[in-house]
């Protein structure tokens, strides 16, 4: 009996073991590629340009260390956690075929987690997260102290529940976002409220790490704290907690509530008119569709059956398997928001939507390799460039951070912006 709740390497065997070496995985699928400088979907293939470093080389690592071909040294572990685990090989992959090419990622690193432990990085990572509760060792503020300061006391009768997530509580830029977020949601009469202190983080870290036992221990908790609240719409500020609550977490502990992401409620409150933007904004933008915005936060489907052969040869699942393809992801509602603020003028990246290139965000690459993730920020910003555009938006905390960094680099006067902000500029016509 198979299932989509793979819990082992073992249990990817009959999917991992199909890998034609096609090296698709390496492209988005030919029909979708725009531009020959910006036609790679693997950034740690793009970086290292040695095949072990992608989604097909991963396959052929995990299933030589299942069946005892080779053992899990050191150059073995820097190749499977020098990747951003962002599913952009997955998609790739899945555009013709059925292969679980990121679950195979992540369980081979489960695997080499318990094997031989953290690697230096991921270390002080799952420290903070044991000590403080989130995973920036950075900040020695707790989790809880950082929630509090804020002063997002909880209110009665609210409909929606904010999930604020530790960058918005801990990094000062994140913060003035989230400020403003609240400002938006206040103006067009949002009745929310926050857990507080009392909000856990959804564990994500963890789970690239390959610490499966605090990913479950988070993800129960930040599951309880969901029910506990009788929340029936939770709203998440940062896209990490987006994608986890949508497609990790149910794995784990059930959650019923609606998962929605923040843009995804701007949507809905630009289209009902509760909210106007007003201040024109006399710019090309382009947008950034970030690994937890997009192909991740596809939600998780549960799934048991068998797999059969017609004729011998074509195999076929009983009853029919869901496979994550990508497309589930937030995709249309910020393109919708941007196309309502007066005078902004959309041009789209060649990459973009579930074939977007990451820039960096995602998989705790910046924990151990951070040149890398700043190498893949860099390569965002300049397909951004590409396109003639002054900003570059985006709405997920670390990669507004890194493509923040890779912008100012460029010297072309490109910026990178978060879309709260720029709602909240022509909204409030705060244009400084």
């Amino acid at each position: 009996m198979l299932s989509s709740d793979f819990q082992s390497l073992e249990a990817l065997r009959p999917f991992a073991s199909k890998c034609p070496r096609c090296s698709l995985c390496k492209f988005p699928p030919l029909v979708r590629v725009e531009s020959a400088a910006h036609s790679g979907i693997c950034p740690s293939y793009e970086e290292f340009k040695v095949h072990a470093s992608s989604g097909g080389g991963m396959l052929v690592m995990a299933m030589s260390l299942l069946d005892g071909r080779s053992e899990p040294t050191d150059t073995v572990r820097r190749i499977a956690f020098g990747c951003h685990a962002c599913g952009g090989c997955d998609v790739a992959c899945k555009f013709s075929a059925d292969i679980e090419v990121q679950e195979t990622i992540l369980q081979l690193r489960a695997k080499l987690f318990v094997e031989r432990g953290p690697l230096p990085g991921h270390d002080a990572v799952l420290a903070s997260l044991a000590r403080r509760g989130h995973p920036l060792p950075a900040h020695d503020t707790d989790l809880a102290a950082a929630l509090a300061a804020l002063d997002l006391s909880s209110r009665d009768g609210a409909s929606v529940l904010l999930w604020i997530g530790p960058h918005h509580a801990l990094d000062p830029h994140r913060t003035k976002t989230l400020r403003r977020a609240l400002s938006l949601l206040d103006r067009a009469g949002v009745a929310w409220t926050t857990l507080g202190d009392r909000e856990p983080y959804t564990g994500r870290a963890a789970l690239e790490i390959g610490d499966r036992a605090s990913f479950r221990a988070f993800a129960e908790r930040a599951a309880r704290a969901i029910e506990g609240s009788g929340a029936k719409r939770v709203v998440c500020l940062s896209a990490e907690d987006y994608a986890t609550l949508r497609a990790d977490v149910p794995r784990v502990a059930a959650v019923r509530a609606r998962v929605s992401h923040v843009v995804e409620l701007y949507d809905e409150l630009l289209a009902k008119r509760r909210l106007t933007p007003q201040a024109r904004i006399a710019r090309a933008v382009t947008w950034h569709d970030t690994s937890y915005l997009g192909r991740l936060s596809e939600p998780f489907v549960p799934w048991r059956g068998v797999a059969r052969k017609i004729e011998g040869q074509i195999e076929i699942y009983d009853p029919p398997r869901p496979v994550r393809s990508g497309g589930g992801g937030c995709y249309e509602p910020p393109r919708r928001v941007l196309g309502r603020i007066p005078g902004l003028v959309l041009r789209e990246m060649p990459r973009r939507r579930e074939y977007a290139f990451d820039s960096g965000e995602s998989g705790q690459a910046a924990a151990v390799l951070p040149d890398f993730a700043r190498a893949s920020a860099r390569r965002r910003a300049e397909e951004a460039r590409s396109t003639g555009v002054e900003l570059l938006v985006t709405e997920c905390p670390q990669s507004l951070a890194l493509l923040e960094s890779a912008c100012s680099e460029g010297g072309s006067g490109l910026r990178a912006t978060s879309l709260t902000d720029l709602l909240a500029m022509s909204v409030e016509g705060d244009l400084s």
